[in-house]
C-alpha cells in the first residue's frame, strides 16, 4: 500500500504498474494474480460506510439519468479484436468496479426496448476510482462500463469507442445529497438547481420528452435515503 495524490496515481502510477507486470509475463500473469487498485477519499468513505451517524440519513435530489456505455480504446481493439456481440465480452479483459456497499464487482448488463441482457465479465483489474478506470481504459488495458457524462470528450476525440450503440437503454441515476437534519440554505438549493441545469444535455429523460424542473430541496423530486438500509441513492457504476 502507498499514499499519494490521487491525480498522480491516476496519471503516472498506472503506467508504472502496467510496465512492471510486463516483466512478469504480462497479462498472462495477471489472469492468475489479479491487480486491485483502491483509491480512497476517506472523508467520502466515512459517509458511505455509515461511520458518521449524523450523515447516515440524507435528502437526495436526482440530477439526471445518464446512459451507461461499454467502451474500449482503439489500441485495445487493435490488439485483441472488437467484440461483435455482448456475449463476446466473456473472452475479453473487462475492468471491474466494486459496489462500495458490498465490495463485490458490479454485474454488467445491457438493455434495449425493455430487454435486459446480463453479461458475464471478468478481468485482471479492479479499480475503485472512476478517473483511474477511465485512464486505464484509454491506455488500452481493457474494456470498461462507464457513464456517458464521464467520457464524452474521449468519445468525441476517438480515444474511446462505444462498442454496443445498439443497446442504448442502460442508464444510471446521479443524485445530489445533503444531511436531512435541517433545511438547506438558499445558496445550496441554488447550486443544486444550477447543477441540474448543466446536466440536462446528458439526461436521458430530457431526450425522452420528460423535463425535470428545478425545485426546492423538500419537493417532489427529493426523498429521504438511509445509506445503510437502502443501499445508497442508486446503483453506482462510475
Amino acid at each position: 500500500r502507498c499514499a499519494m495524490a490521487k491525480r498522480f496515481a491516476t496519471d503516472v502510477c498506472f503506467h508504472i504498474c502496467d510496465e512492471a507486470l510486463q516483466l512478469h509475463g504480462g497479462y498472462g500473469y495477471i489472469k492468475d494474480y489479479q491487480v486491485e487498485r483502491y483509491l480512497r477519499d476517506l472523508r467520502v468513505h466515512r459517509i458511505l460506510e455509515g461511520t458518521n451517524e449524523i450523515m447516515r440519513v440524507i435528502i437526495a435530489r436526482k440530477l439526471l439519468e445518464t446512459r451507461v456505455l461499454t467502451v474500449a480504446a482503439p489500441a485495445y481493439l487493435e490488439k485483441h479484436g472488437r467484440p461483435v456481440t455482448p456475449g463476446d465480452l466473456e473472452h475479453h479483459a473487462c475492468i471491474q468496479f466494486p459496489d462500495p456497499f458490498t465490495g463485490a464487482p458490479f454485474e454488467w448488463e445491457l438493455r434495449r426496448n425493455g430487454q435486459v441482457l446480463p453479461v458475464h465479465s471478468s478481468g485482471p483489474y479492479l479499480m475503485t476510482d472512476v478517473a483511474t478506470m477511465i485512464a486505464a481504459c484509454v491506455s488500452g488495458v481493457g474494456i470498461a462500463q462507464v457513464l456517458a457524462i464521464s467520457v464524452q470528450p474521449h468519445l468525441a476525440s476517438g480515444k474511446l469507442i462505444e462498442l454496443f450503440p445498439d443497446w442504448p437503454d442502460e442508464t444510471f441515476p446521479l443524485f445530489a445529497v445533503r444531511p436531512s437534519r435541517r433545511l438547506a440554505p438558499l445558496k445550496v438549493a441554488a447550486f443544486v438547481d444550477f447543477c441540474q441545469e448543466i446536466c440536462r444535455p446528458y439526461d436521458t429523460r430530457v431526450a425522452q420528452g420528460v423535463s425535470p424542473a428545478p425545485g426546492k430541496w423538500r419537493g417532489p423530486g427529493d426523498r429521504r435515503i438511509d445509506l445503510q438500509g437502502a443501499g445508497g441513492p442508486g446503483r453506482s457504476k462510475s
